[in-house]
């Protein structure tokens, strides 16, 4: 049986990913985010989500875009898992969190970037 892809938000905080669920029409579907029929709606709690240049993607800007614009379009995102390297231990919650929003995008045709860009 194939799995149908779902749409997932991103969002900095968990009151922003509850106000953008209550937009959509999403219900809590678990501990770290809510669902709605083909949508998702998650949290980071903090810059666990990273962006990097798709060579791939055309770049486009326009003097209409908004700088959340041009940095959605440009980039692929992904979990970031640094912590390994700065040798910062995970808390249970922590890894919990990580591990579902790495099943979110495992299983999403789109992921949509409500966080704010840092510089």
């Amino acid at each position: 049986m194939k799995t149908e892809k779902i749409i997932t938000i991103v969002a900095d905080s968990h009151l922003m990913a509850d106000n953008i669920a209550r937009a959509i029409g999403a219900t809590p579907a678990g501990e770290y985010h809510y669902a709605k029929e083909g949508y998702a709606v998650t949290w980071t709690n903090g810059s666990i989500v990273e962006a990097s240049y798709n060579p791939k993607q055309p770049f486009i800007l326009s003097d209409n875009m908004t700088p959340q614009q041009v940095y959605a379009h440009n980039f692929d995102f992904a979990v970031r898992d640094y912590d390994k390297v700065v040798g910062y231990d995970k808390k249970a919650e922590d890894l919990a969190r990580l591990d579902a929003i790495k099943a979110l995008f495992k299983n999403s045709s789109l992921v949509i970037n409500a966080t704010m860009p840092t510089p």
